[in-house]
């Protein structure tokens, strides 16, 4: 790792850049890591540069056009604007990829030489895992970005420093068992293993901003990890363009920051699956299907109890979960979709609604989880606030269904 102080009062010691390229280089190296992050490689291309604080507020507003706007002398919380990761700096005008480091930031979040040595370690995990991840172009960057390129950042670092944590561990058992003895770590005559230093940088990243924080969510619940991060790198420039998903992200986080609901790791790894998968075009399918049972249901053409019954199969197959249609043959008005996804705690139940006319104008859903029911006039765009569907909406088939409903009018 080469490492040049431009105009900073502090240095790196040789015990903290070797602490942090000793997790990199052999997380890179281990034959068992699915997903190759090769952070030896980056290590040797990109430099990292110390600056000051003065000179790290210009180099980001020069470099990130979303904080321009900022108050220039506002200070930033003290878990953020740690480092900076470049594709390329302008101010240097360097058409190369630059990290650069605030020691006197880190500093100023720390109480002694142990903590100091384990974040730097932790923000130069983070912004090598942001080069890491460019490996696609984004565009210009948008607060789905904001909210999608931190907390992956912190989800890979978080599971690069478990990685060395279970690794050291697995090698302290062996020596231990060996020969009577235990690798003990120290730093600064401070004696500490691994799982401390884990243990600080999750509680690190719970005290971030909320976009950064959210990854201490994705990671110990278990369903994120390194590939969802290489996901995220491969196709992020694809993922600008998914409008629907990107607000279903956004609106579920606010939710949850906001304590209207608690985080759930199948729902997060929902919405995080619907921007790649067909689901939402066949939750789109199965309401036109309905839509056009009950279309025939008026006219007196109600398909057979097999014929529905095989098509149902079908929309099942590729929605997951427990899916049925209900229908009452006597009065078809008050057939509905009843859906039960994965044992979540929540289901839902789609009824339509009709004009006077006896046109299809709306759905109707009810939803057990939290006894209300919501109400979607797809072809009305000017409603009174009233009559809106609640916008605190937490779980995701509520707010999966309403994108849908709202697509196919």
């Amino acid at each position: 790792m080469k490492v040049i102080n431009l105009n900073s009062k502090f240095d790196l010691t040789k015990v903290q850049i070797d602490f942090a390229e000793t997790i990199m280089s052999w997380y890179s190296r281990d034959e068992h890591n699915s997903y190759k992050f090769d952070f030896n490689f980056l290590m040797d291309k990109i430099p990292v540069f110390l600056i000051n604080e003065d000179t790290l507020k210009v180099w980001v507003r020069e470099n990130r056009k979303e904080y321009q706007d900022e108050n220039r002398e506002e200070r930033r919380l003290a878990t953020e604007w740690l480092g900076l990761y470049m594709s390329k700096c302008n101010i240097l005008s360097a058409k190369h990829p630059v990290i650069a480091l605030c020691p006197e930031r880190i500093v100023d979040s720390v109480r002694n030489e142990k903590e100091l040595c384990w974040l730097v370690a932790k923000v130069l995990i983070h912004e090598f895992s942001h080069a890491a991840m460019d490996k696609s172009d984004y565009g210009i960057f948008d607060k789905f970005h904001y909210w999608m390129e931190e907390p992956m950042a912190n989800l890979l670092t978080l599971s690069v420093v478990e990685w060395y944590e279970r690794k050291w561990r697995y090698s302290n058992y062996h020596c231990y068992s060996q020969f009577g003895t235990s690798s003990a770590l120290t730093i600064d005559g401070d004696v500490y293993d691994a799982r401390d230093f884990y243990d600080f940088v999750l509680n690190f990243v719970r005290s971030q901003p909320d976009n950064y924080k959210i990854a201490a969510d994705l990671h110990t619940e278990g369903l994120f990890d390194a590939m969802e991060c290489d996901g995220w790198a491969r196709k992020k420039g694809e993922w600008r363009n998914c409008a629907w998903q990107k607000k279903l992200w956004l609106d579920y986080f606010d939710n949850v920051l906001s304590g209207k609901c608690l985080y759930n790791d199948v729902v997060a790894y929902e919405i995080w699956e619907s921007f790649d998968s067909m689901r939402y075009e066949h939750f789109k399918a199965m309401l036109k299907y309905f839509q056009g049972l009950m279309k025939k249901a008026s006219k007196g053409n109600m398909p057979s109890d097999d014929k529905i019954g095989n098509d149902v199969r079908m929309f099942e197959s590729h929605l997951y979960g427990d899916f049925r249609i209900e229908l009452d043959r006597a009065d078809w008005k008050n057939s509905y979709i009843w859906w039960e996804y994965k044992n979540v705690a929540c289901n839902v139940q789609i009824h339509p609604k009709f004009d006077d006319s006896e046109n299809l104008c709306a759905f109707e859903y009810f939803n057990p989880s939290d006894k209300k029911e919501y109400l979607f006039w797809p072809n009305s765009m000017d409603l009174n606030k009233d009559d809106e569907p609640n916008k605190t909406v937490v779980c995701f088939l509520d707010m999966f269904t309403e994108a849908a409903i709202r697509s196919i009018f």
